[in-house]
């Protein structure tokens, strides 16, 4: 059902809590905001209130306030609907073919990374390419796509569930991996990087089984920006350090690496109480005995 929201507002003395005997205003305009007390939102359709927004700078609202100011917004937002009718007395078959359409999808959260792409260079690929107003992609996977031609759209859907898909089995349906997983403790050679996000780099451990190897367990210093030591296709060592309750595996690269001299010096020094001097030589006088 059709929607509207008015913006109500309040005169009175800013050290005083307003009554039911305050000036409450309809419909404020930015100065009122401004030089007034109060910035009341209110919106809702004609069978109730669906959202409420208050700010005030006085000392606060009676209860008596409260329910005037609803009330008269209650008056001024069925006046706008009434006349919002009177324009448009159905809703649209359709949208007009100017106003951008969504299109939404799921992903895998673990593709996101794929999407994306290096730099965020793959989504802005697929912006260009399909002339989309925008593609947000959230952190559970969900992605929603915005075009003005709905065509473009959905053909920007199709190429996101192409470029996540692992297998011809269906839009970003991969296959859970069912191969034997590696063991803490078990160290992987040459395994290649296969993209890499500011908090780390993710690696194909077994074809179709991937894990992060996050910033910090790269190298044995601090790493500032990942891109300047690795690029996408580069083979590392990892050692399985971790598995978690949903199986995924936490990687390190960084156990692997050499000490630095300065600690191979310091594990290098015996270690225990330092050896005392031997007592210094005397000459002991031969008896006559």
């Amino acid at each position: 059902s059709p929607v509207a929201g008015v913006a109500m507002g309040l005169l009175v003395d800013p050290t005083t809590v307003a009554s039911e005997e305050s000036l409450i205003l309809s419909d404020i305009l930015g100065f009122e905001d401004a030089l007034g007390m109060m910035d009341f939102k209110v919106a809702g359709n004609a069978t109730g209130i669906t959202s409420l927004q208050l700010d005030v700078k006085n000392f606060g609202l009676s209860i008596e306030a409260i329910r005037k100011t609803l009330l008269q917004a209650k008056s001024a937002r069925t006046h706008i609907l009434e006349k919002m009718s009177q324009a448009l007395p159905t809703t649209r078959a359709s949208l007009a073919a100017s106003a951008p359409k969504i299109v939404s999808l799921m992903i895998p959260p673990n593709a996101i990374g794929k999407l994306i792409g290096p730099g965020g260079k793959q989504i802005k690929n697929i912006i260009e390419t399909y002339k989309l107003e925008s593609c947000d992609v959230s952190d559970n996977g969900s992605v929603r796509i915005m075009a003005v031609d709905m065509n473009a759209a959905n053909d920007a859907k199709e190429k996101i569930e192409s470029l996540v898909s692992e297998d011809d089995k269906g839009p970003y349906k991969k296959e859970a991996y069912t191969g034997p997983m590696p063991k803490v403790g078990e160290i992987l050679k040459g395994v290649k990087i296969q993209w890499i996000e500011a908090y780390g780099v993710f690696v194909e451990v077994k074809p179709g089984l991937r894990a992060l190897c996050h910033i910090s367990e790269l190298d044995s210093k601090r790493v500032e920006k990942i891109n300047d030591m690795f690029k996408v296709g580069d083979e590392i060592d990892v050692k399985v350090i971790d598995i978690n309750e949903k199986n995924q595996l936490k990687l390190s690269r960084r156990v692997l690496l050499q000490p630095s001299s300065a600690s191979d010096e310091a594990t290098s020094k015996p270690k225990g109480k330092p050896q005392s001097r031997p007592p210094a030589h005397r000459t002991v006088p031969k008896s006559n005995n």
